[in-house]
């Protein structure tokens, strides 16, 4: 029984982080992302409503407003909302005054503070409720938007079978090597996705869709860019990535603020995949295979990784190829932690903090190092969100 657990979790592992992609990429081949060639006249660009909703973002909110005002679409048919939900620094007041440059001149934007801070789920609600235009698009305000995303976006809404279009994200400067082979990888498997049924979520840096789909979110949603776009989905609409339109984050999360985004994404993604259940009807297609494959699986993967370590350890003896797997998953977690405890010491060293070996300059770990740390902490941070959620012990407010 050992055994044929074992075989079993080692599938599971191997064909969520192997055998899928290879999978993936191999229909996405055979099909093709049909993209309409029409350039639409400023008459024909459908309105677009850019909804900022912001928290205390005092360091990007002008470089985001000048951003805006630098877009190439037409004035008449955009309409940017920047909402204030709460802040305590001086974002309000900055915007208000970047808002007055000249650079902005005809900008149609409307800015809205409120006191109390209710939440980016309770925010979007309100402002989608609010909206009349044709296309709504969520953006973070430390993400930049390229000049011709939006036009992009309103070319792929041409399809009338397209209900959200979402970019390619990606930073100014990334804080590892690891995070940069992820966030590459992402937009890969995205364009597979695309081609192949329909792309499971979107990033909340930047993400289009029709508003007269929008269903309202519930209060506690975490990911609100994966149900927003999965409920539209939901209703026999597509998703489509557009690697055309960037994203480009200007902050660099500092490592405790990652942590925690890494488990609120872990429970996230338990939540998701309880609420979008349905989605895993073969009804579906396309659309149930990437799921399964790529988000459900994502969320069994921590539970995964224990147990084959566990059961691995119990055959060790029995059988040489258990203990060789687990001598190699012994030696990766200690490649794992031997990263974690240089960043830390790293950390401490640029943070004040005195260091036992201040003498001794440190190097960045290797590619390979910096893969192995953000695979393995990433699954850490996410198993202690999906039990932290699972057990009521926290409140992910977004």
């Amino acid at each position: 029984m050992l055994e044929i657990l074992a075989l079993f979790i080692g599938f599971l592992i191997v064909y969520h982080h192997a055998l899928y992609p290879l999978l993936l990429r191999l229909l996405a081949s055979r099909q093709s992302d049909v993209q309409v060639s029409h350039c639409l006249a400023d008459a024909e660009l459908p309105t677009i409503n850019l909804i900022l909703p912001a928290y205390n973002e005092a360091g990007v909110v002008a470089a985001k407003i000048r951003n805006v005002a630098a877009l190439n679409y037409p004035a008449d048919k955009l309409k940017i909302t920047l909402i204030g939900d709460g802040c305590t620094d001086d974002t309000m007041a900055i915007a208000t005054a970047v808002a007055q440059e000249p650079c902005c001149a005809g900008l149609s934007l409307k800015i809205e503070e409120h006191i109390n801070n209710r939440g980016k789920v309770a925010v979007i609600n309100q402002a989608v409720k609010d909206s009349k235009s044709d296309i709504v698009a969520l953006s973070d305000i430390s993400a930049l938007i390229n000049v011709d995303g939006l036009r992009m976006a309103a070319r792929r809404f041409q399809q009338a079978n397209v209900g959200v279009v979402s970019s390619t994200y990606q930073f100014a400067n990334y804080s590892s090597s690891g995070e940069e082979a992820y966030w590459r990888y992402q937009s890969k498997v995205k364009l597979m996705e695309t081609r192949t049924g329909s792309v499971i979520g979107a990033h909340g840096a930047l993400y289009f869709f029709r508003r007269e789909l929008f269903r309202p979110l519930k209060a506690d949603t975490i990911n609100d860019d994966f149900i927003l776009p999965m409920r539209i989905v939901e209703q026999g609409y597509k998703a489509v990535h557009e690697a055309s339109i960037t994203a480009t984050e200007l902050e660099c999360v500092k490592p405790v603020a990652n942590n925690n985004r890494r488990m609120r994404i872990g429970a996230g993604n338990l939540q998701q995949a309880i609420r979008l259940r349905r989605l895993l009807s073969p009804a579906f297609k396309g659309v149930a295979f990437n799921f399964l494959s790529g988000k459900v699986l994502r969320v069994l993967m921590p539970v995964c990784l224990l147990l084959f370590m566990v059961v691995c350890v119990l055959l060790a003896e029995k059988h040489l190829i258990f203990a060789l797997l687990t001598a190699g998953q012994t030696l990766f977690y200690i490649l794992a932690l031997f990263v974690h405890f240089t960043n830390r010491e790293q950390n401490r060293e640029q943070s004040g903090e005195q260091s036992t070996q201040d003498s001794k300059p440190r190097n960045k770990p290797n590619r390979l190092l910096a893969v192995i740390y953000y695979f393995a902490s990433g699954y850490w941070y996410s198993l202690i969100g999906m039990v932290q959620y699972l057990s009521k012990s926290r409140t992910f407010k977004v």
